[in-house]
């Protein structure tokens, strides 16, 4: 009987756990909102009734028990600079120009959406997540882990049947897309709740509750940019980390492009900023990155910022409220 129970808690785990890469990972829900809350329902029953075989992957795991009286500090290894900015086309241009005279060649970049988000680093020991925190000053953060451990688009574990490295630390945004933002607004507004303004307001102060269980309610999500500090596995490449997140069950913007040269910084811009209106999260330009990360190291950093990225920035949207 206890063998049948314990084989029945994995298999929930397992299926639970397959959904959310699917979900959040490849963007491809195969089960409705509700059959996926009946499974999670059964998973919770199962184990309050036999506790002992709780194990440290269930999703049921995610929410902290008790409320923090404060956040720790958190020193980033390597650490969490910002990134330049470019405001028109001639800045852009010049970004290019330099990246060619620092290395003598044409440059390969790789383009993504600038999510209007927070940032935060993941760290992972031997696959297992330990600890999260947020940008802070860029040198020192706030453990925010609880926190995060709600979000489930991050794996507590990495899938491994890839190679792992022994240390991960991995930089993301946190973000809430449109249509949960304006879900969650409209159970406040039924509930007599205050409004929240808009998504970037209400993920910052999602991650920042000292009380995870309260985080657990907020929509968050995630997806995966940039690595940090990796020990036990190396990359060549940004486009080559960015391929190799998903396997690990870490998700990462689908609207990533990878080219050449000046051609491709305006081609991607301008592809961006056409269907920025219809993407479902807001984002406030476009971040390049030189692709190859020894060219990285050549070109080196500024006190503040990379010399081998630059975020273009996208005109404010504009409306008008009553």
């Amino acid at each position: 009987m206890n063998k049948q129970i314990k084989y029945k808690i994995e298999s929930l785990v397992k299926k639970i756990n397959d959904h959310n890469t699917q979900y959040y990972i490849h963007d491809n829900p195969i089960i409705s909102d509700y059959e996926y809350d009946v499974l999670l329902k059964e998973l919770q029953n199962l184990e309050n009734q036999y506790p002992d075989f709780i194990i440290q992957n269930s999703p049921t795991q995610r929410v902290g028990v008790k409320p923090l009286d404060k956040f720790s500090q958190v020193t980033h290894r390597i650490p969490l600079l910002s990134l330049s900015n470019a405001m028109n086309s001639e800045e852009l241009e010049l970004f290019n120009t330099q990246m060619k005279k620092g290395l003598n060649k044409n440059i390969e970049y790789v383009g993504e959406p600038k999510l209007d988000g927070l940032a935060v680093e993941l760290i992972y020991e031997n696959g297992k997540f330990v600890k999260g925190s947020t940008r802070g000053d860029g040198h020192v953060g706030e453990d925010i882990t609880e926190n995060l451990k709600t979000i489930k688009a991050i794996p507590l574990y990495l899938n491994d049947d890839y190679a792992i490295p022994s240390i991960l630390e991995v930089r993301g945004e946190v973000f809430i897309n449109h249509t949960d933002f304006e879900n969650l607004n409209k159970k406040r507004m039924e509930s007599r709740e205050s409004l929240f303004a808009n998504p970037r307001n209400c993920a910052a102060g999602s991650l920042r509750q000292l009380d995870s269980s309260v985080t657990a309610t907020r929509p968050l999500r995630i997806y995966c940019y940039a690595p940090g500090h990796i020990e036990g596995l190396t990359f060549n490449s940004q486009i080559e980390f960015l391929k190799t997140l998903p396997k690990w069950g870490l998700p990462v913007n689908q609207e990533t492009q990878i080219g050449t040269g000046k051609d491709f910084l305006f081609k991607y811009f301008e592809y961006i900023e056409s269907i920025r209106n219809n993407l479902p999260y807001d984002i406030d330009g476009v971040v390049f990155k030189v692709n190859s990360y020894e060219d990285q190291q050549t070109l080196g950093t500024r006190s503040r910022s990379p010399r081998w990225a630059i975020a273009a920035k996208l005109k404010a949207v504009q409306a008008t409220t009553i």
